[in-house]
């Protein structure tokens, strides 16, 4: 108490010349200061429940634009079929199907990168070891086929005769020799779709088949180092797909330090085997 009267003697001067009741006046003062304190903590507390409440709704606002772009995103998706199969269910002719679940597009262009992924494995001890990895682009793969012009379903379809054929035939060559065992051939396909929005915005989705990624998906700057490679690159024709020419590219990818790129056109022409 001593230091109250201290601290505010000035108060208690005044208070003594006026003649008023000393603990009356202190006790009206304290209560004062009280309700003042408890008013402010009350405001503050109302001020978080309202930021709190702010933040749930735009929450709430960001989750209901969310479900509105799905909505109205399109959601493509690209199947391969096996248009021909042999006596023994090998597939002879693939075929791919391009479709759209989701939203309506316009002005859809489609285009269909294929590749051909060598990973040269080879035993070292009692192990096996990647050595290295080879992308060869290929051409004509798919060339019989259209884009339907339809906003929703199947966007295109594409097939070619006897691709399958071509490249299973291949790979299983490469299992009879042993300078080739220990090789695995992949192929796999890029798409690119082109397309304008329900905000007629033009977009572009990619999507790939490869490594077996999930649901297509592939980041766009994947897409374009395939897309680099595809369009910067000598290409190889489904029709001069065979054994040693695929044999004589990787050879050279791997002699000149290609990392995982080449360029094949110089061996194109040669009747080395």
């Amino acid at each position: 108490m001593r230091r109250i009267i201290v601290r505010f003697h000035h108060l208690v001067n005044w208070i003594k010349g006026i003649g008023i009741n000393r603990p009356k006046v202190l006790l009206e003062i304290f209560i004062s200061i009280g309700f003042v304190t408890y008013l402010t903590y009350q405001q503050t507390k109302i001020s978080k429940q309202q930021l709190a409440i702010s933040e749930q709704q735009q929450k709430i606002v960001d989750f209901d634009h969310k479900i509105s772009v799905y909505e109205h995103s399109a959601r493509f998706n690209f199947t391969t079929v096996s248009d021909q199969q042999d006596s023994l269910g090998n597939c002879l002719t693939e075929g791919i199907i391009i479709e759209n679940k989701g939203y309506p597009i316009k002005d859809c262009s489609i285009d269909i990168y294929t590749f051909v992924e060598i990973q040269i494995d080879s035993v070292v001890g009692s192990e096996l070891r990647k050595i290295k990895t080879v992308i060869i682009p290929i051409e004509l793969y798919f060339t019989i086929g259209a884009i339907t012009n339809d906003e929703k379903g199947v966007l295109a379809a594409y097939t070619q005769t006897y691709n399958c054929k071509k490249y299973f035939a291949v790979q299983h060559e490469f299992q009879k020799h042993i300078e080739t065992y220990y090789w695995t051939m992949r192929k796999f396909h890029l798409v690119e779709i082109g397309y304008l929005d329900f905000l007629d915005k033009r977009d572009t989705t990619y999507l790939s088949d490869y490594q077996h990624r999930a649901n297509l998906g592939i980041m766009q700057n994947e897409a374009k180092q395939l897309l680099r490679i595809y369009k910067e690159f000598d290409r190889l024709s489904i029709y001069n797909f065979n054994y040693n020419l695929l044999k004589r590219i990787v050879h050279y990818s791997y002699w000149n330090s290609y990392p995982f790129i080449l360029r094949p056109g110089i061996l194109l022409n040669s009747n080395k085997s």
